[in-house]
C-alpha cells in the first residue's frame, strides 16, 4: 500500500513540474510580448514628442504665409 501511495505521489509530483514549465514558458512568453509593448510604446512617445515640438515651427510658417495673403490681397484691393 505504502508502495502505490509513493508511486501516486511521484507521478502527481511529475505533473505538477510538467505544469508548471509550460506555465514558466508562459509567462516568459508574455514577459517577451510585454516588452515588445513597451519598446513600441516608447517608439510612439518619441514621435508624438517630435510632433509636438515641430508644431509651432509650422504655425509660424502659417502664421507667414497669411501674412503675405493679407499684404497680396491688400495691394491687390481685394
Amino acid at each position: 500500500m505504502a508502495e502505490v501511495t509513493e508511486t501516486l505521489i511521484l507521478e502527481l509530483l511529475r505533473e505538477i513540474d510538467n505544469r508548471l514549465t509550460t506555465v514558466e514558458r508562459r509567462l516568459t512568453a508574455i514577459e517577451l510580448y510585454l516588452t515588445a509593448i513597451e519598446h513600441h510604446l516608447t517608439a510612439t512617445e518619441y514621435h508624438l514628442i517630435a510632433l509636438v515640438v515641430s508644431l509651432p515651427v509650422y504655425n509660424d510658417r502659417l502664421d507667414r504665409l497669411e501674412c503675405r495673403v493679407e499684404r497680396i490681397e491688400r495691394h491687390l484691393e481685394l
